[in-house]
């Protein structure tokens, strides 16, 4: 259904009614936050319709944000899960665009970095309809150090270029906010790489109590203490050395220990 989709917004409204009706068809619920958005800004009434139709067809509510489903399904492809990659065992899957004088184009993306380009296109759209979701940026910023992390040595992403910014330049840029909720998925999911790049990126932003202060009751840097690697350990006990904290906090015991087995 992801070809279909793509072409919703380049299609006139007759073909955008066609589509529609066939996506209702398809047992499908990924197609539903592009129905969605489609519902939301046709101004055609019977494309409306259709839509609607569509959408209870497959389960789905009508009257909810795209914004919502667009970050729950990039929450797929982002986890990887089966039913989302269209060639399972193959080094190349397909990215789709549409461009109004051709036609669908198709490019082939390597496998590793396939769902991390998809998870970033969908929190984009996502963003761009409710650009007050921290955790979609967080998934956003986890998504693109995915892509840095995955990538094959020497490959040319072909939806993300040399002439791009690094992963992290978007992670500081984003705050200390976004890089404690990154922490706390990678922590979640034992993703150490993940870990590590979340954590030099707090380095950047954050100061102070604003370290260990975390997100209300989780404390994602204080977690990275314990976490099952050393290396984390480390670097997140230097993050909070750096700040020069006057007075204590929670877990603030562990920090010299777990720097004096550093220098060891």
């Amino acid at each position: 259904i992801i070809p279909l989709v793509t072409s919703l917004p380049g299609l006139d409204a007759g073909g955008q009614e066609r589509v529609v009706d066939v996506l209702g068809l398809i047992n499908y619920r990924s197609s539903i936050p592009f129905l969605q958005d489609l519902r939301t800004e046709t101004t055609n009434p019977s494309v409306k319709s259709a839509c609607e139709r569509a959408i209870t067809r497959l389960g789905g509510n009508a009257d909810a944000p795209a914004a919502a489903g667009y970050a729950e399904l990039a929450e797929g492809y982002y986890q990887e899960r089966s039913e989302l990659t269209s060639f399972p065992g193959e080094d190349v899957q397909l990215l789709w665009s549409f461009d109004p004088g051709l036609g669908l184009v198709m490019t082939g993306i390597a496998t590793p970095v396939f769902h991390e380009a998809m998870a970033m296109r969908l929190t984009e759209r996502s963003l761009t309809l409710n650009a007050a979701n921290p955790d979609a940026v967080a998934l956003w910023i986890a998504s693109n150090f995915s892509r840095q992390i995955d990538s094959p040595e020497a490959y040319e992403n072909p939806v993300y270029g040399t002439d791009r910014r690094e992963a992290m330049y978007y992670a500081v840029a984003a705050g200390a906010d976004a890089g404690q909720r990154v922490l706390a998925r990678a922590l979640d999911t034992r993703d150490t790489p993940l870990a590590r790049l979340a954590i030099a990126s707090i380095e950047r932003t954050a100061g102070g109590d604003s370290l260990w202060a975390g997100q209300g009751p989780r404390k994602p840097l204080l977690e990275a203490l314990g976490y099952p690697n050393r290396r984390v350990q480390y670097e997140a006990a230097l993050a909070l050395a750096s700040a020069n904290p006057t007075t204590g906090f929670a877990g603030s015991e562990r920090v010299v220990p777990i720097l004096g087995g550093a220098i060891r």
